[in-house]
């Protein structure tokens, strides 16, 4: 079962500064009279960093396939088995790790002895379920239902 990872304000926000900032930087590239290569140049590099920025949306998601979990994010994947889950901690906005997420609040779960990962299912409730009746070991912590 493939879940799309949540999209909140804050990466919608940063992709909107991102863009005005471009903007305004070839605005003022513009009024200042700068060489055409200068522009092509900004252009360029404009392009590709919303490219890549867009590119994640697509591209981010985590799939439950029978005894597996595999998260994606573009080119890196994460792999592990669900029988290796120790815990889920739900509802979380502050993590320093490995994070394959597109919102401020989502879930670690922690597996094997010390590995953890951070992500952020659209439906919270439905993937955590989805994962503790595979592995009914899953220990839960936090509220299921902040999403």
């Amino acid at each position: 079962m493939k879940f799309k990872s949540r999209v909140d304000w804050f990466f919608k926000s940063a992709i909107a500064l991102i863009l005005i900032s471009f903007i305004a930087g070839f605005i003022q590239m513009k009024v200042d009279n700068e060489s055409t290569s200068s522009l092509v140049l900004f252009s360029i590099v404009m392009g590709v960093v919303m490219l890549f920025l867009f590119s994640l949306i697509p591209t981010t998601y985590y799939d439950i396939k029978e005894d597996q979990l595999l998260c994606k994010t573009l080119f890196f994947n994460k792999k592990l088995t669900i029988d290796s889950i120790r815990k889920i901690d739900v509802g979380n906005s502050l993590y320093a790790g490995m994070k394959m997420s597109l919102a401020l609040k989502g879930i670690i779960i922690h597996f094997n002895k010390y590995d953890e990962i951070y992500i952020s299912p659209e439906n919270q409730e439905e993937f955590v379920q989805h994962l503790v009746k595979i592995n009914p070991q899953i220990e839960i912590i936090g509220n299921k239902k902040s999403a």
